[in-house]
């Protein structure tokens, strides 16, 4: 069992296409989130990444230029920051696409996958008041055979803009199916707390 949770932990997450964005993102990207502790921030061509470990799992968080809107949108603000955009939906469909052609290797030969779960998350500041609306997806994926004690994967993909920039964030943990609510919650605090800091200006 550790053997196996251990290979999950260490699964490889997939590394988003180089795009242009601000080098002075490295600086205000967050570390020690929520139990989870920055393990590098670097640029990669013109991407800034960084890799996270803790309670939620393994994450990356990638920042790059958005994708352009549709034609004639007008339905949003470009300055404030929120994952009910256009070019924010693209983003998550992309990684989320990536992630399902991708799989594991790390639930052995077999295994099964769930439908993707989308999900609208509203993160609020430290004082309760509404930040932001982020878009997230999360798929979950088990053992085919072992039963309730087979092990399970939980990745969960959350993406958000503001003004030319997309903020990408993919987390993956291995859980049994009697923690799967706990892991549930621990990404989405990690996501909450990682993109209000990230993107709070005030």
């Amino acid at each position: 069992m550790k053997t196996a949770f251990a290979a999950i932990c260490a699964m490889s997450l997939v590394t988003a296409a180089a795009h242009a964005a601000p080098a002075d993102f490295k600086d205000r990207i967050p570390s020690d989130v929520t139990d989870m502790k920055t393990l590098d921030v670097k640029e990669d061509g013109d991407a800034v990444l960084a890799r996270f470990e803790g309670k939620a799992g393994r994450a990356m968080l990638s920042i790059l230029p958005a994708p352009g809107q549709a034609k004639g949108e007008t339905g949003y603000d470009p300055q404030v920051p929120s994952g009910h955009t256009v070019p924010a939906q693209r983003v998550l469909l992309t990684a989320l696409q990536e992630n399902l052609e991708k799989g594991t290797s790390a639930l052995g030969e077999s295994y099964n996958t769930s439908t993707p779960k989308f999900e609208p998350v509203e993160i609020k500041d430290e004082s309760g008041t509404k930040f932001m609306d982020l878009s997230c997806a999360s798929v979950l994926r088990q053992q085919s055979e072992g039963g309730e004690g087979a092990l399970m994967l939980l990745d969960r993909i959350c993406a958000a803009t503001k003004a030319e920039d997309a903020v990408l964030l993919r987390m993956t943990a291995p859980v049994e199916r009697e923690y799967l609510d706990p892991q549930n919650n621990a990404q989405l605090v990690f996501a909450g707390e990682v993109y209000q800091r990230l993107l709070d200006e005030d």
